[in-house]
């Protein structure tokens, strides 16, 4: 598609029924292009900005908090972590981010097909009981539907079912030992028991376009969406990263169908120079401004990251000035609630 009334008028179906598959699929392709592209985005950023406005929210990340248990692991990940770390550099970690001022954060892997139910019910009940946090949690399809009820009464917010690959032959491919069944299976689980979803979709392990816009059509349902982050594959030993510019146009797309959920990167292929873009492609409204990898200790200060030492085994990083100044280039700035 080259033609600009051709493409105004593509993108302007799409905008008036979203479910027009043929039209988002033409913006798609077409806003490869950047001149396409800065119109899509335009869109996207309109509505975002009339249904959540441009208000943005700190948020914060514990990585590595329960092993991974998959037999083989995913082909692109190296972050799992092989041993259950000690409940009490969890509780530390949670502790001083709440002292950053933070109000949100999101407990992250590991994966045990067999259940985690009662290691993330300890989890958030010793951390509730330290600090005053709004918890999230993603442990892949490791929650049963009981394990989802009773981690909403201990006061979990957010549980997150990331597909990450939707496709089944790519999904068996890159994810040899998970469940895309279980996977699903708790997303229906969630919408149902009536917490917030969320969800993260991996990027540029070579699916289509029609590819992409199928695992978002299919998120689309979910009317307990409340996330969704889109992470630019990062090979863990050689191949090609994904583009930023991948991402930012189905930032763009994911805004279009899905108005009202909180679109962003996720952590493991972006950092925060990529957020200008995110933002400027219709993404918002929450921003990582502090994480802990629990899997080794992290000790990378640079400008505008400042390391928190827990302990000889955890750090946290805080990157609330360098994000801040992203944002203050674009006159935006990030509160904490």
């Amino acid at each position: 598609m080259h033609d600009a009334a051709r493409f105004e008028g593509r993108l302007a179906d799409f905008l008036a029924d979203p479910e027009d598959r043929l039209a988002a699929g033409a913006v798609l392709d077409a806003s490869a292009e950047p001149l396409y592209a800065l119109q899509l985005f335009a869109a996207a950023c309109r509505v975002r900005d009339a249904v959540l406005g441009r208000r943005l929210v700190w948020a914060a990340g514990l990585t590595g908090v329960l092993p991974c248990t998959l037999t083989p692991h995913c082909r692109y990940c190296g972050i799992y972590t092989p041993e259950r770390p000690p409940l009490e550099d969890i509780v530390a970690a949670a502790r001083v981010i709440a002292g950053l001022g933070l109000t949100r954060l999101q407990f992250s892997g590991g994966t045990r097909l067999e259940g985690y139910d009662a290691e993330a019910l300890d989890m958030v009940r010793a951390v509730r009981a330290a600090c005053d946090l709004e918890l999230e949690i993603n442990l892949g399809p490791s929650l049963s539907r009981q394990g989802v009820h009773d981690l909403m009464a201990a006061g979990v917010v957010t549980v997150a079912s990331s597909l990450e690959v939707f496709d089944p032959a790519m999904f068996a491919r890159y994810k040899p030992g998970d469940s895309r069944e279980r996977r699903i299976e708790l997303l229906h689980i969630v919408e149902e028991e009536g917490a917030g979803l969320k969800s993260i979709m991996l990027v540029g392990l070579g699916e289509s376009n029609r590819e992409r816009l199928e695992l978002l059509y299919f998120l689309r349902q979910f009317g307990r969406m409340r996330e969704l982050r889109l992470s630019r594959h990062r090979p863990v030993l050689a191949g090609e990263r994904c583009s930023p510019w991948e991402t930012a146009r189905l930032v763009a797309m994911a805004r279009i169908l899905m108005p009202r959920v909180n679109i962003g990167l996720g952590g493991a292929g972006s950092g925060p120079d990529d957020l200008p873009l995110c933002l400027a492609a219709g993404g918002g409204n929450r921003v990582g401004g502090a994480m802990a990898s629990l899997l080794v200790r992290q000790e990378t200060a640079g400008p505008g990251i400042f390391c928190i030492p827990i302990n000889q085994r955890v750090t946290v990083i805080n990157r609330m000035p360098l994000v801040a100044d992203s944002l203050r280039g674009m006159g935006l700035q990030a509160y904490v609630n």
